[in-house]
């Protein structure tokens, strides 16, 4: 795990484990992103899945995460990220009927989510941008 300066899971202190990530082709409102794939982690104890902070910029790249049209509400935590050990940021995502609540560093960018707010964080910044 080369890329965090920790192992452990922010939310329970569980071993993280490595992930793949990726968005296949023909993947609806993901056109920007398809064929992308890069590592990630997961906590097999909780089940948060973090997306490490270059990552994160890759996809920035086609879809800006946070801090723009999206961004509702953003308060610091006392979650600890993995990725540079900085404190991570409650990010409230929202656009139209679609929200979701995510933890982001505001540091080097890593984002912690929950089950099935990958897709969603995509779909609102997707919407957003348009």
């Amino acid at each position: 795990m080369s890329t965090l300066m920790s192992e452990a899971c922010p939310r329970c202190a569980h071993r993280l484990e490595t992930i793949s990530i990726s968005i296949p082709r023909g993947a609806g409102g993901y056109r920007d992103l398809a064929g992308f794939e890069a590592t990630g982690y997961r906590c097999p104890r909780c089940g948060v899945g973090l997306i490490p902070g270059p990552v994160v910029q890759e996809l920035m790249k086609a879809l800006a995460v946070g801090g723009g049209k999206s961004e509702r509400h953003r308060r610091g935590t006392r979650l600890a990220c993995p990725g540079c050990l900085g404190n991570l940021d409650e990010v409230l995502l929202s656009w139209s009927t679609t929200f979701v609540e995510i933890e982001q560093c505001p540091r080097c960018k890593a984002m912690l989510l929950e089950a099935g707010e990958f897709p969603k964080v995509f779909v609102i910044e997707h919407e957003a941008k348009g």
